[in-house]
């Protein structure tokens, strides 16, 4: 789904011109860094910590783990967030944006990066949700203990 919705991005952001393609060209890289940040470095971490716990049948020490996972979140997200608006102009500029091109770079960014907390949310839950082992079975009893 992520490549079909990338597909559909970049064929979108094709049919507003050139300056559409270079100013998301521009941006594709800072998101990338977040995305890995968020998903292979500390969710790294947050699945490891869960699944040691679980191993060990600390369960409350996983559900900690998880809840401290939000508030990394949070905070991450927070930093993302004012460091690529504050730093994004610059950052595109030395990219090689000018003119038309740099100026939606930093709209489509700073649209982007005002929803990183709700990003680096999900990246974290799914990175507890993946350490817990039963990623499947996890999210059916949350579905379920919810409609309940």
């Amino acid at each position: 789904m992520t490549t079909v919705l990338g597909i559909a991005e970049t064929y979108f952001v094709s049919t507003l011109g050139a300056d559409a393609i270079a100013a998301a060209s521009m941006v594709v890289p800072i998101m990338l860094t977040m995305t890995m940040v968020a998903n292979a470095g500390i969710g790294g971490g947050v699945s490891s910590a869960i699944a040691r716990a679980r191993g060990a049948g600390r369960y409350g020490e996983a559900e900690s783990i998880a809840w401290h996972a939000v508030v990394i979140a949070i905070i991450a997200g927070g930093l993302f967030s004012i460091v690529a608006i504050a730093a994004g102009p610059t950052i595109y500029r030395y990219l090689g944006g000018v003119g038309q091109s740099l100026h939606q770079a930093i709209l489509y960014s700073n649209i982007l990066f005002a929803g990183a907390i709700p990003y680096w949310m999900l990246a974290l839950l799914q990175s507890a949700l993946r350490g817990s082992g039963t990623v499947r079975s996890s999210t059916q009893h949350w579905l379920l203990w919810r409609l309940a």
